[in-house]
């Protein structure tokens, strides 16, 4: 469970703040000053502070001073309600300045707080490590389909045509999917689907068609394309597809090497007993 670090000078705001916590099943450790609470920093590891601004014996921008130096500082959420004496909207911005991850006013809605504290502390899930090739003879074309598939995978590859990605698929045998426009120069995506449907190295590549005229695109299926998007892009779409494809790729490659295993155990076998057959042989003939 997350630890957490509440530091607030006012009790009354510290107490009701740690129960709401507490019922959303985090551990907390509260402090009533900054120096208290850097006190606590210094002996402890947390996954978050949440600290009040306004407060005496050091406050929250020392608290978020002292933070910024630490190596590896736990996630910061500023909270203050102002004073007479400083303007709160020069506070929210000073606190920004200081790294603060989220600034939230007083007083605190505890909806936005929960919904902070989740967005904070909730872990990224890690990119997918399948390698895609995108083929389209549109530099921004590309570079919008990989910033569309960039939260979901890291790997990418990219070619202006067919005959740029077919020299890239020679010199990369890990490519787990392409994603083939179909209207290119030089060498177009009907072309280059054909090559590699009758190459054996390539022929198991799942290919993407992407096309501007939907009814071409669902004529490549039978032409060996495994699925097809339509241009413009819808992200959510295009993600799914992708997904499913690779999926089944990568559930077809481990069940290619069970196979492969069984067979070369089935092999070493066979082998064991013909040796203890003539082994066997050999000693009936003494």
């Amino acid at each position: 469970m997350p630890k957490i670090l509440l530091i607030d000078d006012d009790v009354q705001v510290l107490n009701i703040i740690t129960a709401f916590l507490e019922s959303d099943r985090h551990v907390v450790t509260t402090a009533t000053n900054g120096m208290r609470g850097l006190k606590l920093l210094e002996t402890q590891q947390f996954d978050l502070v949440i600290t009040d601004i306004i407060m005496p014996q050091q406050d929250g921008f020392a608290v978020l001073m002292s933070l910024m130096d630490m190596p590896t500082r736990p996630k910061i959420i500023a909270i203050s309600g102002g004073s007479a004496s400083i303007d709160l909207t020069y506070i929210l911005h000073t606190c920004k300045t200081f790294l603060a991850d989220k600034v939230l006013p007083k007083p605190v809605d505890y909806m936005t707080l929960s919904t902070a504290i989740r967005e904070l502390l909730e872990e990224k899930p890690s990119l997918d490590t399948s390698k895609i090739l995108i083929i389209d003879d549109e530099e921004l074309s590309r570079s919008i389909l990989q910033l569309m598939l960039s939260e979901q995978y890291v790997n990418f590859l990219q070619a202006g045509n067919g005959i740029e990605g077919l020299e890239l698929l020679a010199l990369h045998d890990d490519v787990d999917l392409i994603l083939l426009d179909l209207e290119m120069p030089i060498m177009n995506g009907m072309e280059m689907l054909s090559i590699m449907r009758n190459t054996p190295k390539l022929k198991n590549i799942p290919v993407v068609i992407a096309a501007g005229d939907r009814a071409a695109a669902i004529r490549l299926l039978s032409c060996g394309a495994d699925d097809f998007v339509t241009k413009p892009y819808e992200p959510r779409e295009l993600i799914v597809r992708i997904k499913n494809l690779i999926k089944v790729r990568k559930s077809q490659l481990r069940l290619r090497s069970f196979s492969d295993e069984l067979e070369r155990k089935n092999i070493e076998l066979k082998a064991a007993l013909s040796l203890a057959e003539q082994v066997s042989n050999s000693k009936n003939e003494l």
